[in-house]
């Protein structure tokens, strides 16, 4: 009966919930909670492993297991994480067909990276088959409705080229400023492209920061995040990368999604704290940001 309590007080000392964070007694309380066999805290042990929270080491071999054993209580979390180790040879030794098998289960329970994994196996076979550029925009289609930023982007670049779909501008732009107003600085980035192949006014981006600028200004979020990016970019603005670590920093601290990611990547990039910008990144990671785990799981692995 004390399972659920602990492994919830466990999480709340990871991200500070409380206003204490206590990652030693975190991860002590988790697996605690492992140990036991709670489904949720094997998976969440084997992301502790994976990013190397102390005081536990990086353990890809450990992570795969306690991902296995949740993935076979059925946490879809686990399943997705279980299959692309298996896909990759996280820990283990790779096995793509079981690999995709897993992932498939994860992205019919609804998990968005999943679904998006599927369809980059759909689109960029490693077996020497040919793309299957139709069914890959279906699994795509479906990773996007989840939530998936970057699915999102790829449906828009999709319709943009006429990829597996006859080709959409309309339908472009719509899911490129989706996962724009997801944070993806790359997606900001192709609506200034796409605007300008159309034959909009370039002007159109200029008065596009002002807006984002004035909503920021006006405590908005999501606006200071987009904002940040136009100043990380060059889009509608001079490149400016301290204000741009500044305006993340607001949307960061005030829980914008993806922002800790992204403050964390910026200041890596601009020579700035790197102990902080890690710290960044890690909470992200436990977040479930792919990016930041994949940062995270690249520097453990160094």
């Amino acid at each position: 009966a004390q399972r659920l309590p602990k492994l919830g007080l466990a999480m709340s000392r990871l991200h500070g919930l409380v206003g204490v964070t206590d990652a030693p007694m975190a991860c002590r309380l988790v697996a605690e909670a492992a140990e036991e066999k709670l489904p949720t805290a094997l998976y969440v042990l084997g992301t502790l492993y994976e990013a190397a929270v102390p005081p536990l080491p990086f353990d890809e071999a450990r992570a795969f297991i306690l991902y296995r054993e949740a993935a076979e209580k059925g946490v879809r979390n686990a399943c997705a994480r279980y299959g692309l180790a298996l896909l990759k040879g996280w820990g283990c030794a790779a096995s793509p067909v079981e690999g995709e098998r897993w992932l498939r289960r994860a992205a019919l329970a609804g998990d968005g990276e999943a679904a998006a994994l599927v369809g980059d196996l759909q689109a960029h076979p490693n077996d020497g088959t040919p793309a299957n550029d139709t069914e890959a925009l279906a699994w795509y289609q479906r990773a996007a409705e989840a939530g998936h930023v970057r699915a999102m982007r790829v449906l828009g670049l999709a319709y943009r080229a006429g990829r597996g779909t006859p080709p959409s501008e309309q339908e472009a732009a719509t899911w490129l400023e989706r996962a724009a107003a997801h944070g993806d600085a790359e997606s900001a980035a192709d609506l200034a492209r796409l605007g300008s192949a159309t034959g909009n006014d370039t002007g159109q981006a200029r008065e596009a920061a002002d807006r984002l600028l004035a909503l920021a200004e006006g405590g908005d979020l999501l606006s200071a995040f987009n904002y940040a990016v136009c100043l990380h970019l060059g889009v509608g603005r001079a490149k400016d990368p301290a204000a741009a670590i500044a305006w993340m920093r607001r949307a960061s601290e005030g829980g914008q999604l993806n922002a800790r990611y992204w403050l964390g990547r910026l200041i890596l990039e601009g020579g700035g704290d790197a102990e902080e910008a890690w710290r960044l990144i890690g909470d992200a990671a436990l977040e479930g940001v792919p990016e930041a785990r994949e940062m995270m799981r690249l520097r453990g692995a160094a």
